[in-house]
């Protein structure tokens, strides 16, 4: 399921039989179900709508006609992780000069008392002898705008205005605006207890991209959720959801907190729990009247991370259509990035592993840079990554020989392209979601 966050979009289309504008209220982007996969050969045009304890899909004709809304309960995964908590003492604290600027001389016109007494209308002001020299701190961050308590002053849930980061100096009748940062050095860790966090995610409804190898035309690529004919022949709609466990590996880097300067860590909690990320390691083919038509396991230790698995793809070539998923398998003890092939066969009222085949583009998010590893080298390439509309939004040339490539980008949450060019050909597409 795609973002929660409130997106309007107000799409006004002309309708050729009443003359007049439709405004359609809705939570995501356009789509349609293919015509190859409706019941009366023609896209149907499908909308996201909330409502009580789930949503549902609205379903438009081509004279954008509400004709029909598909139910959709919201599902979840659930998971309990076990941590170990430590906690540990200060020992020191290290303070380090990072500049010290010119702010104002004092005189007969302009004293010391003068100065506390501005700084005083401001705030609360303290003034301290340090080292036989005078500072003055205020707990009115004025030289420090738009910034927290925490901010202005190092370990301020602990120590309260102790340490400031930011004070003035007085020294030989000379103000000065000075700039420090702090280092604490501690005991050893010690293990408090341990504790467990009762997990969740969503079980989203999964969105297919649809590619027509055999229709040589943009006209046959769709995305969308609902079909009708895609698994079978009847006039039922049905979805797409994963099956979700939890296993071992993270295709996702987080941020661990370091013991850096301007950092007071005193308390530290480690996962113990062996099997802790969300993965999907199957999926369900439902019907609208909630019906599961196919229940399928991916097995060879094939998974779809949380985040892969809201995003699978339809593909017609050769007249066979092929659910593709991406994900990663065990291939001679490596954790490989690879890609899922499973043949559609309604005659029969199958869906059949076909292959596993091993991809050679794989990108990941970290914070704002994306990390992009490629395996074939051999040739230089230019990576491009571009939105749902085609807009680029970065790109860069990668020389033949290296296999890693970084993107900067600060961009909205959501879905994006990552296309790789050789000599002007694009030879493998990727899509990330920036979280």
């Amino acid at each position: 399921m795609k973002t929660k966050d409130l997106l309007l979009l107000a799409t006004m289309m002309a309708s050729s039989a009443m003359g007049q504008n439709t405004i359609v209220e809705n939570y995501m982007a356009l789509m349609a179900i293919p015509r190859q996969f409706s019941a009366e050969d023609k896209p149907i045009l499908h909308f996201e709508e909330d409502n009580d304890g789930g949503h549902s899909i609205a379903l438009y004709n081509d004279d954008i006609e509400k004709i029909n809304a598909i139910n959709i309960k919201d599902g979840t995964f659930n998971y309990t992780l076990k941590y170990k908590d430590e906690t540990r003492e200060v020992k020191e604290i290290t303070k380090n000069e990072l500049y010290r600027d010119h702010y104002r001389d004092l005189d007969e016109n302009y004293t010391f008392e003068q100065f506390l007494e501005e700084e005083r209308s401001r705030g609360e002001v303290e003034v301290r002898i340090e080292n036989g020299d005078t500072i003055v701190c205020t707990s009115n961050p004025y030289y420090n705008t738009r910034m927290s308590m925490s901010e202005v002053f190092f370990g301020f849930d602990y120590f309260g205005t102790r340490y400031p980061i930011s004070y003035i100096l007085c020294k030989d009748n000379v103000l000065y605006q000075v700039r420090v940062d702090y280092e604490a050095t501690y005991t050893e860790w010690q293990v408090v207890g341990e504790r467990t966090e009762e997990c969740s995610c969503e079980i989203p409804v999964i969105y297919l991209d649809y590619i027509n190898f055999d229709g040589g035309s943009s006209n046959d690529n769709y995305e969308f959720i609902l079909s009708q004919t895609l698994f079978n022949d009847d006039e039922k709609f049905e979805y797409i959801v994963p099956k979700m466990t939890l296993t071992d590996i993270s295709d996702w880097s987080s941020i661990v907190p370091g013991d850096g300067r301007n950092e007071l860590r005193l308390t530290h909690s480690t996962l113990i729990s062996d099997y802790a990320y969300p993965a999907c390691r199957g999926v369900q083919i439902l019907s609208s009247d909630g019906t599961v038509i196919y229940d399928i396991d991916f097995g060879n230790e094939f998974e779809a991370d949380e985040y892969d698995c809201q995003y699978m793809t339809i593909i017609t070539i050769g007249g066979k259509t092929y659910l593709v998923v991406e994900g990663h398998s065990k291939i001679d003890d490596d954790n490989t990035d690879c890609t899922m092939f499973y043949r559609i066969d309604k005659q029969t009222h199958s869906i059949q592993q076909i292959s596993n085949v091993p991809v050679t583009m794989r990108a990941r998010q970290k914070n704002s840079t994306i990390n992009i590893q490629l395996s074939d080298t051999s040739k230089d390439s230019e990576i491009i990554m571009s939105n749902p509309s085609g807009t680029t939004v970065a790109k860069t040339f990668v020389p033949a020989g290296e296999n890693t490539v970084s993107l900067k980008a600060r961009i909205p949450k959501g879905i994006y392209n990552i296309t790789r060019f050789q000599k002007g050909k694009n030879v493998e597409n990727a899509k990330i979601l920036i979280k």
